[in-house]
């Protein structure tokens, strides 16, 4: 039986005259164009009805909102700190015995391992993740083109619009059913190149906790930028009694006047607006954006004042709350890393059997502050190593002279 191209009751691969695998996994559905329409409250709750359907799962329009709410600069820019925690911790890659294996560390210090920690962890944001991967090459996984032409990175995601995890199925139109023309992606045959990570249920995803918000915000910017719109700058108001060919040249002469709202009416008429001589007006939507804001951010770091107007995490316990969050999507990592993704590696032709990958998650200090408690151990009488001062301080020791160097020369007695 063939889909799309492929015989999927046969193990066949597609590869090009070098050996090397061409097709894509994005190339078992059928392409269609994302459109993108207002979104409200009751959009979401019928999209949550529809993606909780057993019969389909159909989560094209959930997931449209989703796109909406994480293209919001503040919930992107919070998750993007939360990423980073992860990505800038140091790592290692130990043998049994504990050594560090710096020759399989390099293939780690790559930018598909980042692009992997990143889609991994966007598994939180909305479920799951089913990433692709490239043909693996000397330097790791590398970007391809398919058999259609299309390129496509060393590391991807199937568009979740077409993944049905709850069926293990890739289907071929987002609105097929479990009946439908499909590929399952445990099969043999495309478990070689593809790994899943998440799970199926909706409530556990951060953006379903924090859609609401997100569209709660979305219109509230709307309604704010339609107040300054009216009611922020002043109003021209020109009074006329001619007609006809008159009248229209008074009316182009308070157009071009200037870009704010204009009016002409008659010498007797009278505009009149209630409720708009308050000056903080604008405060009802600031706050309810602070508001909105507050709750995003309980959900993406456990609490509603992470960052400030310099993206930097505010207070001493907002960072260390922050940090736990880091250190906790860490051991996620280290435990798929050392559970699926090296035995992917193993399985791709990478010589990684028999070690494994630890995050150094321990405490860090200022280096001022490291060498004050360096100073204190060593006037307690302990001898500090050398190799751990060249380290830690990344200097070169030479030969101790047992007195503190001032850089001059002292003369011979």
């Amino acid at each position: 039986m063939k889909f799309l191209g492929y015989n999927i009751t046969k193990d066949v691969q597609v590869t090009d005259q070098l050996g090397r695998r061409r097709k894509s996994s994005q190339q078992y559905h059928q392409l269609e164009q994302k459109f993108r329409t207002l979104q409200d409250m009751n959009k979401l709750r019928l999209a949550i009805e529809v993606a909780g359907n057993i019969k389909n799962f159909n989560r094209y329009d959930l997931h449209a909102i989703y796109r909406e709410v994480i293209a919001d600069p503040a919930v992107s820019a919070q998750w993007d700190t939360r990423v980073l925690k992860t990505i800038d911790k140091e790592f290692y890659i130990e043998d049994i015995e504990g050594n560090i294996r710096k020759d399989i560390m390099a293939l780690f210090e790559a930018e598909w391992f980042h692009t992997w920690i990143r889609k991994t962890l966007d598994s939180y944001l909305w479920g799951f993740s089913l990433i692709e991967f490239g043909p693996w090459g000397e330097r790791g996984f590398e970007p391809y083109i398919d058999t259609q032409g299309y390129y496509h990175d060393a590391i991807e995601v199937v568009d979740r619009d077409y993944v049905k995890p709850e069926f293990a199925k890739i289907v071929q139109h987002y609105g097929d059913d479990m009946d439908g023309p499909s590929i399952n992606y445990l099969s043999d045959r495309l478990a070689e190149r593809l790994m899943f990570i998440g799970s199926p249920n909706l409530q556990e995803t951060i953006l379903y906790k924090i859609a609401g918000y997100g569209l709660l915000k979305d219109n509230a910017h709307k309604n704010w930028s339609e107040w300054a719109e009216v009611f922020a700058s002043d109003f021209r108001i020109g009074k006329t009694e001619a007609s006809g060919e008159e009248r229209q040249k008074f009316i182009n002469a308070m157009r071009d006047m200037g870009s704010n709202g204009y009016a002409v009416i008659d010498v007797d008429d009278m505009i009149e607006y209630v409720g708009v001589n308050r000056q903080d007006a604008y405060k009802v939507y600031e706050a309810f954006l602070d508001y909105c804001d507050a709750k995003i951010s309980e959900k993406i770091f456990g609490q509603s004042v992470v960052t400030n107007n310099t993206g930097r995490v505010v207070g001493k316990v907002g960072e260390e709350i922050s940090n736990l969050y880091g250190d906790s999507d860490a051991k996620f990592i280290q435990w798929t890393i050392n559970t699926k993704l090296l035995p992917f590696m193993s399985k791709m032709g990478a010589e990684v059997d028999g070690v494994r990958f630890r995050y150094d998650t321990t405490e860090k200090i200022k280096l001022t502050e490291r060498a004050k408690v360096d100073k204190a151990i060593a006037d307690m009488g302990y001898r500090i190593s050398t190799d751990y001062l060249e380290k830690t301080y990344s200097i070169k020791l030479e030969e101790y002279i047992g007195v503190p160097y001032t850089g001059v020369k002292q003369e011979e007695k």
